[in-house]
């Protein structure tokens, strides 16, 4: 039987989403940005906080590239399937550092990508927020 402590959760928690109107507002004015593919992360590292998670983040689609909300909510959900799949580094890194970290995945592209195209984008911002 496995140590529940070790156990990966494939799950994207209430917890992790970034929902703070406040904290949104700061990471824009005052976070870091990475651009990876079709993403640009805005991302800020926080060293002593309360944060519930390690990382909270969210998915941004723009209205002004995609005026169905069937687009945009489709590429937030391929945005976030990514992330819920590939954090477990992340988190692991995180957990041992005592740091938290809130970021926002922005999409910029003018045409919908394919899941492989936007995990791509995904994995190479995660292996960055490693290094941060």
């Amino acid at each position: 039987m496995e140590n529940s402590s070790q156990k990966v959760r494939y799950r994207l928690t209430k917890n992790e989403r970034l929902h703070s109107g406040k904290l949104i507002d700061k990471l824009f004015a005052e976070g870091k940005r990475r651009v990876a593919g079709c993403l640009v992360a805005n991302y800020m590292v926080l060293e002593n906080s309360d944060l519930p998670a390690h990382v909270q983040m969210m998915a941004v689609v723009p209205k002004k590239r995609f005026k169905r909300a069937v687009h945009r909510n489709l590429l937030k959900r391929r945005i976030r399937e990514a992330y819920r799949l590939n954090k477990h580094e992340l988190h692991k890194h995180l957990k041992n550092s005592g740091k938290r970290i809130i970021v926002a995945f922005v999409y910029r592209q003018n045409e919908i990508l394919s899941y492989q195209e936007i995990e791509k984008s995904v994995i190479a911002i995660l292996k960055h927020l490693k290094s941060v």
